[in-house]
């Protein structure tokens, strides 16, 4: 017997406000490194105390390197985000 796969559904809004409710996972594509630590935190606690017990959290975000320098699209989206945000 195969295992059953839900539905995936988008949602729109403010996810600082309000998360939609009834869903198992929050995926955070490319959402943490447009805010601050503090709003960062605030939308983590959210999205965690709107899952089930045995939800998750996924985070998908370009990273750099320790000495950030790379990878290119890493270190371009950083450089970027130095000029486009105030935090």
């Amino acid at each position: 017997m195969g295992s059953r796969i839900s539905p995936c559904e988008t949602a729109g809004g403010n996810f600082f406000v309000q998360l939609p409710g009834d869903h198992e996972v929050d995926l955070l594509s490319m959402i943490l490194h447009d805010w601050d630590e503090a709003k960062n935190r605030a939308l983590l606690r959210r999205s965690f105390e709107a899952l089930p017990s045995g939800g998750a959290v996924i985070i998908s975000e370009l990273l750099v390197n320790g000495e950030k320098t790379g990878p290119a699209p890493a270190a371009l989206m950083s450089l970027n985000m130095l000029i486009e945000t105030e935090g």
